[in-house]
Order: structure tokens, then sequence, then C-alpha cells
């Protein structure tokens, strides 16, 4: 069984600095999943169908065997900011203006 955590933003950041093995996890990151702990955590947001989007790929990386966003540590994540806000600015999906 998993456990996925909601945080706030002050929550979210003393969680990452609570164990050596996250220490890749940084202001860039919306979320992170240790498959040790058998723990997602995901830093809450005002827009309910981003959080759920946030849960949903967090659970997924949890269920997988492997990842892509995998760290030295083994704690799972990405960069929330430069893989899916920068490619959506650089391609006029989302105008500059709105973020």
């Amino acid at each position: 069984m998993y456990e996925i955590k909601v945080l706030s933003n002050d929550e979210f950041n003393e969680v990452a600095r609570s164990d050596p093995r996250y220490s890749y996890v940084d202001d860039y990151n919306m979320g992170f999943s240790d498959r040790q702990k058998g723990v997602a955590y995901v830093r809450g947001t005002h827009l309910h169908d981003l959080n759920k989007y946030l849960v949903n790929h967090e659970l997924e990386e949890l269920e997988n065997d492997e990842s892509s966003h995998e760290d030295p540590n083994g704690i799972r994540h990405k960069k929330f900011f430069k893989d899916l806000i920068l490619p959506a600015l650089s391609f006029g999906l989302i105008p500059p203006e709105s973020i």
C-alpha cells in the first residue's frame, strides 16, 4: 500500500530537507516519490486539475519498476518548470503573462 501526501509549500520544503536521500529535490519540484518508504509527496497548488495530475504522476512513479526520473539516491522526481512549463511557454501553449 502506498501513501501520497499533498502538502503546503512550507511542509513540502520541510520534508525535502528531512532526509539526505532527498538532496536532489529543490524548488522546481512539484512532487517526488520515495519507493523505499512507499510514500510520495506533492506540493499542493490551488489548481484542482494540476493537483490531480501530480498525484496520479507520483502514484505511477511508486508503482513502476523503472523510471527515467530517478536520481542517484533512488528518489523519483522531475523538474516541473523545466520539463512542463518551459516547453509550454516555448510553443506558445501558455502565455507568459499567465504565470
